[in-house]
């Protein structure tokens, strides 16, 4: 008797881990640097740093913008039509332009379902996380992107998006 009850407890233990990990999070964080550069110049490289030990990437330019691509990995797509998030952090130390970024959803036919814009509050010293709650993640052929636009004198430190 001693043995069914065992196994009955753990049974029950078994299932109500189960239950908790298929409602878990997906987190993936991300370095600074998996952004890449969006532009059709040649001489921009010279204009932005990627700092490979730390993991950001820096718009060193006195008056251009760094137009940046940031890969996700969308890889729970039974999610469907869960609720998902994500967030930057960045620094912003351009006096009068503000770091703005969007999370944002594509159709497998290529066109946007949807998204959100945030931008940073002005310039600061310190880090600042560009928030983005409730992303709907869509159809199980959609694909998460972002994209942010750094001024002169700003920095992209790390992203982070989860499926649920």
């Amino acid at each position: 008797m001693m043995k069914n009850k065992s196994l009955t407890i753990f049974g029950m233990l078994m299932s109500s881990t189960i239950a908790v990990f298929s409602h878990a999070a997906d987190i993936k964080n991300y370095q600074g640097t998996h952004c890449v550069p969006i532009t059709s110049s040649s001489t921009y490289s010279s204009e932005y740093r990627y700092s490979h030990p730390f993991g950001y990437v820096q718009n060193t330019s006195s008056s251009k913008w760094l137009y940046l691509e940031c890969p996700l990995v969308r890889d729970d797509t039974t999610a469907n039509n869960e609720a998902s998030a994500g967030y930057v952090r960045v620094k912003d130390q351009n006096a009068s332009l503000d770091v703005e970024c969007a999370f944002y959803r594509v159709y497998d036919t290529g066109n946007v379902a949807g998204g959100s814009v945030k931008r940073s509050s002005g310039s600061s010293t310190a880090m600042q996380q560009l928030d983005f709650p409730n992303l709907n993640q869509g159809g199980s052929k959609y694909t998460m992107h972002m994209k942010c636009k750094l001024p002169p004198s700003s920095t992209l430190y790390s992203y982070s998006a989860n499926e649920l």
